[in-house]
């Protein structure tokens, strides 16, 4: 399936069922064609080697994630179809943008940076969670007084 690799190069990091959905829409398949949306699954699941898996959720990705894409007016992004490293290297870009940010402004910061207006408890979750494993693993560093720095 060219297909598939052409989107996962293009889209990536791109949420499982958001790839389903894009392979769908290639090829005119109604959501509604259980049989044929269970084929093209199996499809995409064959591509082992892009596979990420991080808190539950799939991600195809081609390549080393650094930086983020934020939405535009026409398209809205769910952030908790955001690839974990996206959100990272949108709340490195508002840390080196300020000069003192707090881990609980950074939060909204990443939201701004991704232009989604709604804040779901669902997102903020998945933002919490991404921001937190990379305090964790060094990427972000929050000195004493909670302010953050890279």
């Amino acid at each position: 399936m060219n297909k598939i690799r052409t989107v996962i190069e293009v889209e990536s990091p791109i949420e499982e069922s958001c790839l389903i959905d894009k392979i769908a829409a290639a090829f005119c398949v109604p959501k509604t064609a259980k049989k044929a949306i269970a084929q093209i699954s199996r499809y995409v699941s064959s591509y082992e080697a892009q596979r990420q898996e991080y808190s539950g959720k799939v991600f195809y990705v081609d390549k080393p994630v650094s930086t983020f894409r934020p939405s535009d007016a026409r398209v809205t992004r769910d952030l908790t179809k955001v690839h974990p490293d996206e959100i990272v290297a949108a709340a490195k870009c508002a840390i080196e943008a300020t000069v003192y940010i707090e881990k609980d402004d950074l939060n909204k910061e990443v939201f701004k940076l991704f232009n989604v207006a709604k804040r779901t408890k669902s997102a903020v979750e998945w933002v919490d969670a991404a921001l937190s494993a990379a305090v964790q693993t060094g990427e972000i560093i929050v000195t004493p007084d909670g302010f953050c720095r890279i």
